[in-house]
């Protein structure tokens, strides 16, 4: 009888863990062919030369800066709907390099995934490149790359202080963005 309890506890637990979606994906659908180049874009960031943001190169003033940021984004995955058109270059001022143009774009499109996963908003591959965030070239190897772990391994795991504080920025840079964008008749990030 104990016997049978137990290869029937074993039984359950085997179709529970088929039949329960894995972390970073909701659902057991194949990714669309948009989510699929995003993650392979994520998993390049994750896998690339990490830039040093104090090296001397070439650096384009503010008001050029959203054409030179343009060059770079294509490397940047964004969840659908999503644009960098909401960062405000322009009212920045002074100069960036190609380092810290890559950061500010990697730290928008990180808010931009974190909200994405919280709305519910592609299931299908966006615990995947939340996972893979701390490990983008921008801040690996630095104290930012712990900070976002915590952050968005509370957020995966159902909430937290850290992933709350996280939320809330994300959130505050979004309307800001989204003001800011529309003011230039640029498009607005979902």
């Amino acid at each position: 009888m104990k016997r049978a309890f137990v290869l029937g506890l074993v039984l359950v637990a085997g179709l529970l863990y088929f039949a329960i979606p894995r972390a970073g994906s909701a659902t057991s659908a194949p990714p669309s062919a948009a989510s699929a180049a995003a993650l392979e874009r994520s998993e390049a960031l994750a896998t690339a030369v990490t830039s040093n943001r104090f090296s001397a190169g070439t650096a384009v003033p503010a008001a050029t800066a959203r054409a030179f940021a343009d060059g770079l984004a294509d490397d940047i995955p964004l969840p659908q709907g999503g644009t960098f058109d909401g960062i405000q270059w322009e009212a920045a001022g002074g100069e960036f390099s190609a380092a810290e143009t890559r950061s500010v774009l990697q730290y928008n499109a990180m808010c931009q995934w974190v909200r994405a996963y919280r709305d519910g908003r592609e299931t299908d591959v966006s615990g995947q490149i939340l996972a893979a965030i701390p490990s983008w070239s921008s801040w690996r190897d630095s104290e930012t790359a712990a900070v976002l772990s915590r952050a968005i391994g509370e957020l995966v795991g159902g909430g937290g202080d850290s992933s709350a504080a996280l939320l809330t920025q994300c959130d505050a840079s979004h309307e800001r963005e989204v003001r800011y964008a529309e003011a230039q008749g640029l498009d607005s990030s979902r």
